[in-house]
């Protein structure tokens, strides 16, 4: 089967600059695509197509995918899932067209896929914007396992449940993008497109893993991540790095979970509904000869109105309260002993009031009786049978308020300890973060410099490449210039003055123009006349090739313009002969040496180039090495803080449960103290005068 080469992204961008030509279908022609920083169209690119947003001419919007890779059967897979779909109405759904021809490039059409725009925002950037809003999280959480469950009962896999492919919109509501690897029932039997991103799936997924159930493990993955954020937002810095490709889990957590930091994590972390659904993944990973079950939904808990956790509030309840307790009918012992004492201690007390003008006597009088009547009060008091469980239950309540006091301060402290591991993560994070920064500047300026000193040869270079060329052509050019004039050189001097029978010009001429240095047409190049006006003649100058100036006895202008002339008349013949290009073997001889130097100055920019690579390489292992140094302070730092952490939140837990267990004891032995406050001993002196 031939596989057809799919246009690449710089490609796509290209011919959308142009939509009215590229684009067939009549509600794209002419659409604007969104432009980047450059004002091309603006590629959201993936592994196997680019994502191009368009609005047409009325305003409507559209995704445009444009595909970078050939895949077998595209086009019947997405007639299958277009039909499939057409039959459910699930608020995830995106609206689609396949559209084969769909983009013209380069002389050829290509299949889209043109989609639905959707108002929304990847997850990632949703769980960033709304990470410390605990009930939008659980709520997301629970329309996730929803959209799970309608995808399940239409027979639906997904095929790529990951973050990128999760929309949310402004109102909370899920929309599932990126159909390419779905499954439906039409297309049973047949192979995976693709397998899915490396952090939602299980390391031994193939092409062979397609089917309704193909989404499990990757949809618990999400959930583990929207419920344990929900109810620890800390996590999310804690288990990943800001831009990273995942959620609170990734492909190497995957592919080693028993030395993963971020499933460890999880796995002790205080709450009950964390670390159950981290075992759950952490299962399907250690015994993949069983198929990952259906996802389930938690209840995630909340606090409840009374501010107690719901799984708290069953354990804290409401006592009736007990009915208020008073003295009493006296026994008859008690009557025949305390009412008599306390008459007469009454009795006495009363005279003694009555008779103070009586002196010191009645001083004394009323005294004995008031200590007659609070002895004999106190006695009886203490004999009262309501006086021991009052007693009783004031002192538990003592101790309790005295043990809840210290309790609570216990909880403060813990407390305390617990912001002060927070902030030591957080300065550490900080430091963190900030030797990366260090680092990357430090190394980018050591890099800039390699590339500037590289920069600076390799100019050189260049410059001594392109000075070759012209030194080429200038040594050419002299070549031929030299040929060519000794060529005219030669020619010239083949006609010789004493052959020529030039007239006035004869063999003693002849021989005066020889001692003079005029033997052929080569000799002279010029003539000037010196003027005698008192005679009125000129007498000629020679110039000579050989450099000479010279005057021949005897030669006048005439002869001088005869003997210019014929120069002249061979000078043309010479110039008309001369050759006008170098020959093969000189043009060869020059190449090659040229060649050579350039074949020198191109090993030269090779070996600058590799050199520069070379130190490139040592920097960035250095960089890796440094940075990887660095990633191991701080794992073993967060493996280090995440358990004191726990530690510590696993105390403080129990020190507020163990707060609240003496808060509802209090309650308790409160509410039996004040149905003793009648018991006093005031009351029981009233009630034994007055008999209430």
């Amino acid at each position: 089967m031939t596989v057809q080469r799919f246009p690449s992204p710089a490609m796509y961008v290209d011919a959308l600059q142009n939509t009215s030509i590229c684009l067939g279908d009549p509600d794209l022609k002419g659409a604007s695509p969104r432009l980047d920083k450059l004002g091309r169209p603006r590629a959201i690119s993936g592994a196997f197509a680019s994502v191009f947003a368009l609005r047409t001419a009325a305003g409507k919007r559209y995704a445009l995918k444009c595909f970078t890779r050939d895949v077998p059967d595209q086009d019947i897979r997405y007639a299958a899932i277009s039909s499939h779909l057409a039959g459910l109405s699930c608020p995830w759904q995106v609206g689609f067209d396949y559209l084969d021809p769909g983009i013209l490039v380069d002389g050829t059409w290509y299949p889209v896929v043109k989609m639905e725009w959707v108002d929304a925002v990847g997850l990632t950037q949703w769980i960033d914007a709304h990470l410390h809003d605990s009930v939008a999280l659980a709520g997301l959480a629970g329309r996730f396992v929803t959209l799970v469950q309608e995808l399940s009962a239409a027979n639906i896999g997904h095929g790529d449940f990951q973050h990128g492919n999760l929309l949310v919109t402004a109102d909370g509501s899920l929309r599932l993008v990126d159909y390419d690897g779905m499954y439906v029932p039409a297309l049973a039997g047949m192979r995976a497109s693709e397998q899915g991103h490396r952090n939602y799936q299980l390391p031994t997924r193939s092409d062979t893993d397609f089917g309704p159930t193909v989404d499990r493990f990757s949809s618990w993955v999400v959930y583990l991540s929207l419920v344990s954020l929900a109810l620890d937002p800390s996590l999310w810095r804690l288990l990943r790095e800001d831009g990273a490709e995942h959620l609170l889990l990734a492909g190497e957590d995957f592919d080693n979970p028993a030395a993963s930091f971020r499933f460890s994590t999880l796995l002790s972390h205080p709450r009950d509904e964390i670390r159950a659904l981290a075992a759950q993944v952490h299962d399907q990973l250690t015994k993949p000869d069983r198929n990952p079950p259906a996802l389930t939904a938690v209840i995630i808990d909340q606090p409840s109105r009374s501010g107690l956790p719901s799984w708290l509030v069953d354990h804290v309840t409401p006592s009736v309260v007990p009915a208020p307790r008073r003295f009493a009918q006296p026994a008859a012992a008690f009557r025949a002993v305390g009412w008599t004492s306390i008459t007469l201690a009454a009795v006495v007390l009363v005279l003694g009031v009555a008779g103070l003008v009586a002196g010191e006597f009645a001083v004394v009088g009323m005294f004995m009786s008031l200590t007659s009547l609070a002895g004999s009060g106190a006695v009886a008091y203490r004999q009262r049978p309501e006086i021991g469980p009052a007693s009783t239950v004031r002192k538990k309540r003592a101790a309790l308020e005295s043990e809840l006091a210290a309790a609570t301060k216990r909880v403060s402290q813990l407390g305390t300890e617990l912001k002060r591991t927070d902030q030591e993560n957080e300065e550490f994070s900080s430091k963190y973060a900030q030797r990366r920064r260090d680092l990357k500047k430090h190394y980018d300026q050591e890099l800039l410099s390699l590339q500037n000193s590289a920069r600076q040869q390799l100019k050189e270079i260049n410059s001594q490449m392109g000075r070759t060329t012209s030194e080429q052509a200038t040594e050419a050019r002299a070549r031929l210039a030299k040929i060519r004039e000794y060529h005219k050189v030669t020619y010239l001097a083949s006609f010789r003055v004493s052959d020529a029978n030039l007239p006035g010009i004869g063999p003693f001429v002849a021989n005066r123009l020889r001692e003079a240095g005029i033997v052929s047409a080569a000799d002279v190049l010029s003539v000037r006349y010196e003027v005698n006006r008192q005679y009125n003649t000129r007498t000629p100058w020679f110039r000579l090739r050989s450099g000479a100036v010279v005057r021949v006895q005897g030669f006048d202008e005439a002869k001088a313009k005869i003997l210019l002339a014929w120069c002249r008349k061979h000078m043309k013949s010479a110039v008309q002969t001369q050759p006008r290009t170098l020959s093969k073997e000189v043009e060869n001889e020059l190449a090659n040496r040229y060649s050579e130097r350039r074949l020198e100055l191109h090993a030269e920019r090779e070996k600058i180039n590799q050199e520069i690579a070379v130190k490139q390489a040592e920097v960035t292992s250095s960089l890796n090495s440094a940075r990887a140094a660095l990633d191991a302070d701080l794992t073993r730092f967060n493996v280090a803080i995440a358990n004191v952490r726990t530690q510590r939140t696993m105390i403080l837990q129990q020190a507020n449960s163990h707060v609240l267990e003496l808060q509802r004891r209090l309650q308790m032995i409160s509410m039996d103290a004040d149905a003793h406050q009648e018991i006093t001993y005031l009351r029981f002196l009233r009630f034994a005068l007055l008999g209430k």
